[in-house]
């Protein structure tokens, strides 16, 4: 079995999405399926086409791999930055385990079109990201991984063993959790704000929605992240994207007593 590998031209949002973006969506939903049990953080097609329009500050590329009968069986977010660290390159696979296409050999097609596409751009550090749930850990042994920092652990998986042996090195762990929130009643909000509950009498919470949210968040520390301070324009194609995507923003309060001090904050932005 042969792969071939497509880098996903920019699009024109003015049509009908391409067929390799949805392909690729889908590659993503059966990928997130068997890391994550869930598709909630997929990226939908049209915010796929959309961030390949939006090359201001970040150079995206969308990788699409197709077996022998023209079945897409992986895919690969390629991101450099433009701006700064003009050195690194962000490298994200995903493969579809029910497709019968073999793991190595779908990210080796990948990561071979990524390389080229990094190299030619002067990228001489590449770094990348991988869930390694115990679920998806063969029949055998279990090892475990130890980053650079020392602090926490990740299963050798064949996720691993493939990144080791494509040169990349274990630099740090983090844990991750999920809260099925399908069976939690909502809690209404409101662009002025609406009191939530809270589970201890002594809290209150308030929650904003639309424009009034980004106020609320920026008021209450919740602003852009420090790297993202001195580039205005890039926060505003931030939201000029999640506008695009018809994504909202909510934000969250939570205080001691009806007057007191904020004591968390959160925002949260739901894909479009």
């Amino acid at each position: 079995m042969s792969f071939t590998v497509a880098s996903i031209p920019v699009p024109d949002l003015d049509a009908p999405l391409p067929q390799d973006i949805l392909d690729l969506v889908e590659v993503e939903r059966a990928h997130h399926r068997r890391l994550y049990g869930h598709e909630d953080l997929v990226h939908p097609a049209r915010a796929v086409a959309l961030g390949l329009t939006r090359q201001e500050s970040t150079r995206r590329e969308r990788l699409l791999a197709r077996d022998d009968s023209g079945r897409a069986v992986g895919a690969a977010h390629v991101t450099m930055p433009v701006r700064d660290n003009q050195h690194l390159g962000f490298f994200f696979p995903s493969w579809d385990p029910t497709s019968g296409a073999p793991f190595d050999e779908v990210h080796d097609t990948l990561w071979a079109a990524a390389e080229h596409i990094l190299t030619e751009h002067g990228r001489t550090s590449v770094s990348t990201w991988a869930m390694h749930p115990e679920s998806d850990v063969e029949d055998g042994p279990v090892t475990w991984l130890e980053p650079s920092t020392g602090s926490g652990q990740v299963l050798e998986d064949r996720r691993a063993r493939w990144f080791a042996a494509h040169g990349f090195t274990l630099e740090q762990v983090q844990l991750y959790s999920v809260l099925d929130l399908a069976d939690l009643p909502a809690q209404p909000a409101a662009q002025g704000g609406v009191e939530g509950s809270a589970s201890h009498t002594a809290y209150r919470t308030r929650v904003w929605e639309g424009a009034t949210a980004r106020g609320a968040a920026r008021r209450d520390g919740a602003a852009a992240q420090p790297d993202e301070r001195g580039y205005p324009d890039r926060r505003r194609g931030l939201r000029r994207g999640a506008v695009g995507r018809g994504a909202g923003c909510r934000a969250r309060r939570a205080a001691r007593g009806s007057g007191g001090p904020a004591v968390d904050h959160g925002r949260a932005r739901p894909r479009g």
